[in-house]
């Protein structure tokens, strides 16, 4: 979880490497860039583990202006060939 967040937004595509397959395929580089590209700066807190690759997190992402917001996020891994966990899915808890 946090070496995802630790490359956003500066670092898009090392932070894309470290999603799934179906993630990638549902978010290409493209469009996860696009998104990210909204934010100066993004953070996490608040970690909760609901299981090995289960996590809630309160995300908070701050725009170029200074404003930010705060939201309460399910990610889920899954183990990518080499044992590492990859982001497969993040939703709004």
């Amino acid at each position: 979880t946090t070496a995802f967040f630790a490359l956003v937004p500066d670092d898009l595509p090392a932070a894309h490497a470290l999603t799934s397959p179906s993630f990638q395929a549902e978010f290409p580089l493209a469009r996860f860039s696009g998104f990210w590209d909204d934010y100066q700066s993004v953070s996490i807190g608040n970690v909760e583990a609901e299981g090995d690759t289960t996590a809630l997190v309160d995300i908070t992402y701050v725009e170029p202006g200074g404003a930010s917001t705060t939201e309460r996020h399910r990610l889920t891994f899954v183990r990518g060939d080499d044992g590492r966990l990859l982001l497969d899915s993040d939703v709004i808890a």
